[in-house]
């Protein structure tokens, strides 16, 4: 992430505009879902940009307003790196048999039909997905891999989820980008919040019940600041 950091912003259309397209490009090989719409999801850049008005920014088209906005981005795409998992050499057929192997041994059944029905497609998509590594093969892969299989009969793991674990994933990196300006660590974050360090390094632990995932989200929701949008958006 050496080449992230402290570049002017002179230096942004000659020689960044391939760094940020080129890292998101990077990551999406190590994992599919990680897009710029999940990057700019990730760090509620909404409340300072369009979906636009930033990628045009990423893909050169735009400049950024001052040093500060850029040292941001830097550091959300330092942080965005650092969570991700390399799934790179993931594949369909590992899945299929991770799943036969699941439901051999588990209680709790993973099927196609309960899956496509989670992820709001139709069985005849999913199925297809499948047939080639893809988001929800990650997806599977990951779910299996962490435990993360929620069982319908028990209503205290219904935070049991990719999903879930994901979300707060992505609120312990928003946490560590903090206002825009003064960043944190994850040991910050931890002393922060009151959640312990281990947990926020390995946040499937904190899905396995309902009532954790539940205080965790709370704690890290009330303890993200708010951007510093006066700053970070002024004009040179």
């Amino acid at each position: 992430m050496d080449n992230f950091e402290k570049k002017p912003i002179r230096a942004y259309k000659k020689k960044n505009v391939t760094v940020y397209t080129t890292k998101i490009s990077e990551l999406a090989d190590k994992d599919p879902r990680r897009t710029y719409l999940d990057f700019y999801r990730t760090f509620n850049l909404y409340e300072m940009y369009s979906e636009m008005g930033f990628y045009l920014i990423l893909a050169g088209s735009r400049n950024f307003l001052n040093q500060d906005i850029k040292i941001a981005v830097d550091k959300m795409f330092e942080t965005y790196s650092d969570f991700i998992s390399d799934y790179s050499s993931v594949s369909h057929v590992m899945v299929k048999e991770m799943m036969k192997q699941w439901n051999v041994s588990s209680t709790v059944k993973i099927s196609p039909q309960i899956l496509a029905t989670r992820y709001g497609v139709t069985r005849t998509v999913f199925d297809n997905a499948l047939k080639s590594r893809s988001k929800y093969t990650v997806s599977i892969y990951e779910m299996i891999t962490l435990g993360l299989v929620p069982d319908p009969r028990n209503p205290q793991t219904m935070f049991n989820s990719v999903e879930s674990y994901q979300t707060l994933k992505m609120l312990i990196m928003r946490n560590i980008i903090g206002d825009g300006l003064h960043f944190l660590t994850i040991e910050q974050v931890a002393e922060k919040t009151g959640i312990s360090l281990e947990d926020l390094k390995h946040p499937e632990k904190l899905c396995r019940t309902r009532d954790r995932y539940l205080n965790a989200y709370d704690l890290l929701t009330v303890k993200t600041p708010a951007y510093d949008i006066e700053t970070l958006k002024r004009r040179k």
